[in-house]
């Protein structure tokens, strides 16, 4: 198969059902080992590239205002060995229009192969600028390790030429923290609402904050600009077993199946199997400080009470029915910090509805 053939096939892909439908069997993730997550190695030219950005180029380009202040916005908040990846490829990105029906769940897509970006130019699926921010961060955190597999952010993909399809892991966590980051640094305050522009992603979003408040927020940041899901795993393996690890990985990719595809029923316990996770994952973070006097009991009340705030929302169910699931789940989660106060707090807030 030819190089071109393989960019036509990856374009053709990321726009079809059988792309998504492949999560679910991605070859590293069987026997749950991060060991069958790849590590992500760059060439020296990727390393040594001291290339800047072509203005000129770029604004011969839709959305080249975008892309030069995307650029400028990163070189004022990243050291420029953070950004190889993004360097490597920015000048010689194209951008292209592309018509989304109704049905069509994207408004806009990157495609690693061919380097270009796609955008929706009629309403309602027309791309917005958060939007273009949000595919120039795929763009930013790429790597094409070979025509049959790339890696974008914390996701990694195979293409497997003896059954011809697509294997990847990691797609939900890094849709959720590619548009976290979009909105972090290019949305206006009220930008999205639940009523009139909702947020794309928006429970992915919620879940990669909820990490990021485990792993740090420049480590992980830094892992993302790398293509880094290796490392990511291995600080998560700090608190949580690799099994859990690569399950939940598994649970936060079933999230974003396209729609013609997913159970609800089954969504639901993925979401619930999600929260679990990333209580018990922060609770463990929170113990090991506490246990080492790094942190007080009292401030880890306060820091548990406001991670668990967000994570409500991950769950589609009524107030009622998820304070019922998390009594149950409470009583499961031993190593939870205990606190008499943390436990009335969490409760409370979820008969709230917060």
């Amino acid at each position: 198969m030819t190089s071109e053939e393989m960019a036509v096939m990856f374009g053709t892909a990321l726009v079809t059902n059988v792309f998504w439908y492949t999560i679910k069997d991605f070859y590293l993730n069987k026997n749950s080992k991060i060991d069958r997550i790849s590590k992500i190695e760059l060439p020296p030219e990727i390393i040594s590239n001291t290339e800047e950005i072509d203005p000129d180029r770029i604004m011969k380009q839709r959305f080249g205002e975008l892309i030069l202040n995307f650029a400028k916005t990163l070189d004022e908040n990243f050291a420029r060995d953070d950004l190889n990846l993004f360097y490597d490829k920015i000048n010689s990105v194209r951008t292209r229009k592309r018509i989304y029906s109704e049905k069509d769940y994207k408004l806009g897509e990157y495609n690693p192969i061919t380097n270009i970006i796609f955008y929706g130019i009629r309403e309602p699926r027309k791309l917005d600028d958060i939007g273009f921010y949000h595919e120039l961060f795929h763009l930013a955190t790429t790597f094409v390790y070979s025509k049959y597999k790339y890696m974008v952010g914390f996701e990694q993909s195979k293409y497997d030429v003896r059954l011809k399809q697509y294997h990847l892991i990691g797609k939900g966590l890094n849709e959720g923290y590619t548009e976290l980051l979009a909105q972090r640094f290019f949305a206006p305050k009220g930008y999205y609402n639940s009523d009139y522009n909702p947020a794309p992603y928006d429970k992915q979003t919620i879940i990669a904050g909820a990490v990021e408040r485990v792993v740090g927020k420049e480590q992980m940041q830094k892992l993302f600009l790398h293509a880094d899901l290796k490392s990511l795993t291995m600080e998560l393996y700090r608190y949580v077993s690799e099994k859990e690890i690569i399950n939940f990985l598994k649970d936060c990719d079933y999230t974003v199946i396209d729609e013609d595809k997913k159970n609800e029923e089954e969504l639901i316990i993925r979401y619930k199997k999600i929260f679990i996770f990333l209580l018990k994952a922060y609770s463990n973070k929170l113990n090991a400080l506490v246990s080492t006097g790094i942190m007080s009991r009292e401030e880890a009340t306060i820091n548990f009470n406001f991670y668990t705030a967000n994570l409500y929302y991950i769950s589609d169910e009524s107030p009622a029915e998820r304070l019922k699931y998390i009594n149950f789940e409470l009583v499961d989660l031993s190593n939870l910090v205990v606190s008499e106060t943390i436990t009335v707090n969490f409760v409370d807030n979820i008969k709230k509805g917060i």
